[in-house]
């Protein structure tokens, strides 16, 4: 075996460690000293003045040899008012270590990362050494710095980790946040190329050489102790990542489209490097492997290496090298927004500027954006809706198309099974009919995202327009647009959406998360229109009270396993009709389904209530039209406005009751 220098490789692992934290604190300063400071102080720690005290446990947490500096502490006592620091210097230090080592993986450090960037941690810890009380109360504490991180606005999430469970590659099965049954080896790649060390022990991986095979790995793990060039108890052995076979990627591409749902950019660029390394001949270099080849031989320059523009690079260049220059366009503007916090405002370089700015100069440099390219990228935040459907409708095209070539090239392909479970298949693949399917006109389209937040929009103006002889068209516009159309002056760039059906509008804006509660409700009257803001208000309201908006990643799995059913449901009558009318002639049927989708029927009355029955018919033997919960009616405000829900619900009572499982749930 080569002569291997594994103190060297330590060494130079830290450094580029090290510049990584520094990274992590220049780009965002505050969020990235809670992380750094605070986090390992809470967890090394279990005391009544700290976040996540666990009463009953006095040893519960303790990290490996960590030991607080003074900016920690004041760091602490900055942030944490009831924290008495001179109490804590004058107790016993923690000598319990039940964490062996937190690291942080993902986009911190690197130039991916922002303002709003989330903290993920691995906790790994022995499982073997903990009971179950005690492993209870550590997640406990977990939960707790959790939800103590949330308040101070800075989204923290933990992942336990048993350092045997995470050598095996078992990462539990599918849920929010895990990747299930589908990606273990992909999950631990991303894990080596982007993790920081935060304190605790060095990972073994990171200081033997790279691309080694498991039998390779095993002989220097067992080389290293028996040099005795680092202490066995410094390291902590998670294993080794040789080759990712083709059908775990698959496996993997599916689930990003599970993950596109609320982060778009991350997923068309990590659909890309799964199409790179399916592309790629099996023994291809590992990106992970070819980061940690490059700090290993050139630890002067690890403050030059990034791991997520590294992945970028290699993607981009496999675009580019195919010709496929549209793609590669799309990727650069995926990449580029979702690493911008502050605009770069010249693709000519200055050495005065940070890191990520110097960066993301360079990039455009390499990418040869024209000045205006640049500009407009800059300002995207500010795009209207039109525009950011555009962008919206390319990346999603680039996935679907990206997916379409790789299921092609796994069906070419003899004896390539997808690791990923028939359950998370069968879920996923429920997620995606949910996202994606149009085949029902009432079916309340989904908004295809580019950006990671709900755009949701401070105020609104619904502006109906009315032409004798035709239907009103309603027009939604982003703002508050009265006075601007009182002036007589252009109001296009403001324009949302427009639609005949007032009430599907709503519903589409307030299940796609556009509306909410605190948006400000604006309104252009027109008198051939029988609707008031009132009404408009109520309406909305109404819709966010029964009908909350549904997070398609959120859905409980064990309900997208079974055939879908209506779960709540409300009916809106006579919403645009003349006030006079006592009698229902016009109803509006909304409803969404265990599955997360969502429905408006706009019908008249004649043949709105047979869809009704219908849809009644499609719920569980719990529902109940006498729980506001799951059913309600509603009627614009007017002197017939009790009779219109009183007669619907008397002949609700009576038809249900006779109808009622006529059609198997699900059917």
């Amino acid at each position: 075996m080569k002569r291997v220098s594994y103190v060297q490789n330590r060494r130079a692992w830290r450094a580029y460690n090290d510049n990584r934290i520094k990274r992590a604190l220049e780009i965002s300063p505050q969020p990235s000293k809670l992380a750094f400071c605070v986090v390992p102080f809470l967890l090394h720690n279990n005391r009544p003045d700290l976040p996540g005290y666990v009463k009953g446990c006095p040893e519960c947490g303790g990290l490996f040899r960590y030991e607080p500096s003074d900016e920690d502490l004041n760091f602490a006592r900055r942030l944490i008012p009831a924290f008495d620091l001179f109490k804590y210097r004058a107790s016993k230090p923690v000598i319990n270590s039940q964490i062996e080592s937190l690291l942080l993986m993902g986009s911190i450090g690197s130039v991916a990362q922002t303002k709003n960037s989330d903290f993920d941690y691995w906790v790994v810890i022995d499982e073997s050494k903990l009971s179950k009380k005690e492993l209870n109360a550590l997640k406990k504490k977990l939960r707790d710095i959790e939800k103590w991180a949330e308040e101070k606005k800075v989204e923290v999430h933990f992942f336990p980790s048993d350092k045997e469970k995470t050598r095996n590659n078992y990462f539990g099965e599918s849920g929010k946040e895990s990747a299930g049954s589908s990606q273990a080896l992909i999950l631990k790649e991303e894990f080596y190329r982007t993790t920081i060390l935060v304190t605790g022990k060095d990972p073994l991986w990171w200081i033997l050489p790279a691309g080694l095979t498991n039998e390779e790995y095993e002989e220097h793990a067992r080389k290293i102790y028996e040099e005795g060039e680092i202490d066995k108890n410094e390291v902590v052995d998670l294993g080794n990542i040789e080759t990712i076979s083709t059908g775990e990627l698959f496996g993997a591409l599916l689930w990003q489209f599970n993950k596109a749902i609320s982060s778009p950019y991350k997923s068309a660029i990590k659909m890309a490097l799964l199409k790179n390394y399916i592309g790629s001949s099996s023994k291809s270099r590992l990106l992970c492997d070819v980061i940690k080849r490059a700090i290993h031989a050139n630890p002067d320059q690890s403050d030059q290496a990034d791991p997520y523009l590294l992945m970028f690079d290699s993607i981009r260049r496999h675009y580019v090298k195919a010709g496929r220059k549209n793609a590669a366009h799309c990727l650069e503007k995926c990449f580029y927004m979702k690493s911008l916090d502050s605009p770069v405002n010249s693709v000519a370089g200055d050495k005065s500027l940070s890191y990520k700015e110097r960066t993301l100069n360079a990039c455009v440099r390499r990418w040869k954006w024209e000045d205006h390219v640049l500009k407009d990228a800059n300002n995207f935040r500010k795009w209207g809706h039109e525009k950011m459907g555009r962008l919206a409708f390319e990346v999603h095209k680039f996935m679907l198309d990206t997916y379409k070539e790789l299921k092609d090239d796994i069906d070419k392909q003899p004896n390539v099974k997808s690791l990923i479970t028939d359950k998370d298949l069968t879920i996923l693949g429920r997620k995606l009919f949910t996202i994606y399917d149009k085949k029902d006109k009432d079916k309340i389209e989904f908004v295809k995202r580019v950006m990671d937040e709900s755009k949701e929009l401070e105020s609104i103006t619904f502006y109906p327009k009315f032409k004798m002889g035709r239907p009103v068209t309603w027009e939604i516009y982003r703002s508050d647009i009265v006075n601007t159309v009182a002036k007589k002056q252009r109001v296009d760039r403001f324009l949302f959406k427009k639609g005949a059906d007032i009430v599907s509008l709503i519903m589409w804006l307030t299940q796609n998360k556009i509306f909410y509660k605190g948006t400000l409700l604006y309104y252009i009257s027109d008198k051939n229109v029988p609707v008031s803001l009132k009404d408009l208000h109520a309406l909305t309201q109404k819709i966010l009270s029964v009908l909350p908006p549904v997070y398609v990643g959120d859905l409980d799995n064990q309900e997208l396993l079974k055939s879908a059913y209506v779960k709540r449901i409300l009916v809106v009558v006579n919403f645009s009709s003349q006030r006079w009318n006592a009698e229902p002639d016009f109803i509006h049927i909304l409803y969404t389904t265990s599955w997360g989708e969502s429905f408006c029927h706009a019908l008249s009355i004649k043949d709105g209530f047979p869809r009704l029955l219908d849809v009644l018919s499609r719920t569980e033997p719990g529902f109940s039209t006498n729980n506001k919960e799951m059913f309600d009616i509603f009627a614009p405000k007017s002197e017939n406005e009790t009779k219109l829900i009183k007669k619907m619900k008397d002949n609700i009572f009576k038809n249900f009751k006779l109808t009622m499982r006529s059609v198997p749930p699900g059917a």
